[in-house]
C-alpha cells in the first residue's frame, strides 16, 4: 500500500510538470528536430528510406545532445558566470572535433574507397574518370584521387563547422531568452509581493492622531447626547472594517473606496473647526467599475493633513468623475504660508504612484499643480 502511495506521489509530479507553458515548448522543440530531419527530402527531394534515415537520425540524436548540454550546462554553469574562456574552448573543441569526424564518417550512399564516388559534388566524379583515362599513371590516379578526397572532406567539415556553429548559437540564444523570462517572472511575483506588503503597511498604519481625534470626538458627542453619535461610531466602523477586511482582494468595487472616502472625510468634519470646507463629489455611476483598494484616500489625507492652517480651519476640494472610459480624481487644498511646499507630498503619496506604476502601466495619467496658495493632484485611470 505504501509502494502504491509513493508511484501515485511520483506520477502527481510528473503531471505537475505537464504546464501548459511545458507542453507548448515540448511541441516546439519536437516539431523543430523533425523538420531539421525532413529538411533534406523537402528541399533537396532526398528520398526517406533505409540508410539514409537512419544516419539523418543518428546525426540528429548527436545535434540534439549538443544542443540541450550547452543549454543546460555550458551556458548557465560558464557563460552566464561570466566564465567566458573555458565556455569558449569547450565549445571550440566541439566544433574542431565534429569537423574532424564529419572527415572520417562517411554519408550513405558515398563509398570511401570506391573510385566510382557518389558524392554530393558530380563535376568532382567526372573529372577524376577522364583524367584516369587521359593517363594510365596508377601514381597520378591515386594522387589525384586524393586530393580530390580530401577537396570533398574540407567541404564536409567546414559544413559540419558551420552546422554546429549554428547548433551552439540556437541552443544559447534558446538559454538566454529562458533565463529573461524566468528573470521577468521573478521580477513581477516580486513587484507583486512588494505591493500587496504596501498595502499590507497601509492597513496596519491608520493615523493614531486621526484616529484619536476621531474617539474624542465621538466622546464629546456622547457626552452632549448628540443624535450623531450613533452615525459617527458606523462610519468609524464602516472605515476599520473596510481596511480589515476588503482590501485583501487585489481590486475591489469602486463603490466601496468612494464609501471609505466619504466616511473619512465626515469624521474629518468632526474634528476641524466650522469654519472648515470640506467636501468630495461625484460624478457618474460607480456599479460595474473596480479599483485597486487604498489607491485614493491617501490623496484626500495628504490634503488633509497639509491644507489645515494655523488655527485649526481645513480647506480641502475633492471630486471624482466616473465614465465608462475612465475615472478622474481630483483633490485640492489650501497651502498655508506656516506649511512649507516641498513637505506637501507625503510618503504616502510615492507610495501611491508606485502602486500605480505597477497595477495601472499605460493606464493612467497623474499630474500635481502647485501655485501660489494652492495645491492639487490630478490622477485619471483608463479603465
Amino acid at each position: 500500500m505504501k509502494k502504491v502511495s509513493i508511484i501515485t506521489s511520483d506520477m502527481r509530479q510528473i503531471f505537475s510538470l505537464l504546464t501548459r507553458k511545458n507542453i507548448i515548448i515540448i511541441l516546439g522543440h519536437s516539431l523543430f528536430w523533425i523538420l531539421y530531419i525532413l529538411i533534406p527530402h523537402i528541399v533537396i527531394g532526398i528520398p526517406i528510406e533505409h540508410p539514409f534515415i537512419e544516419f539523418k537520425l543518428f546525426e540528429t540524436l548527436i545535434l540534439m545532445v549538443i544542443f540541450y548540454i550547452n543549454a543546460n550546462i555550458l551556458v548557465p554553469k560558464l557563460l552566464l558566470k561570466k566564465r567566458i574562456i573555458l565556455f569558449s574552448l569547450i565549445v571550440g573543441s566541439i566544433i574542431f572535433g565534429g569537423m574532424e569526424i564529419s572527415k572520417q564518417y562517411m554519408p550513405p550512399k558515398i563509398p570511401r574507397n570506391s573510385i566510382t564516388i557518389e558524392s554530393e559534388n558530380k563535376d568532382i566524379q567526372k573529372q577524376s574518370l577522364n583524367s584516369f583515362k587521359k593517363n594510365d599513371n596508377e601514381d597520378f590516379k591515386i594522387n589525384h584521387l586524393h586530393k580530390k578526397m580530401k577537396h570533398i572532406e574540407q567541404k564536409r567539415a567546414n559544413f559540419m563547422g558551420v552546422l554546429l556553429l549554428i547548433i551552439f548559437s540556437l541552443s544559447t540564444g534558446y538559454r538566454y531568452a529562458m533565463q529573461m523570462y524566468s528573470y521577468e517572472k521573478k521580477m513581477k511575483e516580486f513587484e507583486t509581493a512588494h505591493i500587496a506588503s504596501e498595502l499590507q503597511l497601509l492597513k496596519s498604519q491608520i493615523n493614531p492622531h486621526f484616529l484619536f481625534n476621531t474617539l474624542n470626538s465621538i466622546y464629546s458627542l456622547s457626552i452632549k447626547k448628540s443624535e450623531d453619535t450613533p452615525k459617527a461610531i458606523l462610519q468609524l466602523s464602516e472605515m476599520l472594517r473596510y481596511i480589515t477586511y476588503d482590501t485583501t482582494e487585489q481590486f475591489v468595487p469602486l463603490q466601496k473606496e468612494i464609501t471609505y472616502i466619504q466616511n473619512y472625510i465626515a469624521l474629518q468634519k468632526m474634528r476641524v473647526s466650522t469654519e472648515s470646507n470640506i467636501s468630495f463629489t461625484v460624478s457618474g455611476n460607480a456599479v460595474d467599475h473596480f479599483i485597486a483598494p487604498m489607491l485614493l484616500l491617501p490623496f484626500i489625507e495628504n490634503a488633509c493633513k497639509h491644507g489645515i492652517s494655523a488655527q485649526g480651519n481645513l480647506q480641502v476640494k475633492s471630486h471624482i468623475i466616473i465614465k465608462q472610459e475612465y475615472i478622474d480624481f481630483t483633490v485640492q487644498n489650501t497651502i498655508y504660508n506656516t506649511i512649507k511646499n516641498d513637505e506637501n507630498k507625503g510618503i504616502g503619496i510615492e507610495n501611491v504612484q508606485r502602486r500605480l506604476l505597477a497595477l495601472y502601466p499605460q493606464r493612467h495619467t497623474f499630474q500635481t499643480i502647485q501655485t501660489t496658495d494652492t495645491y492639487s493632484i490630478n490622477l485619471v485611470i483608463y479603465t
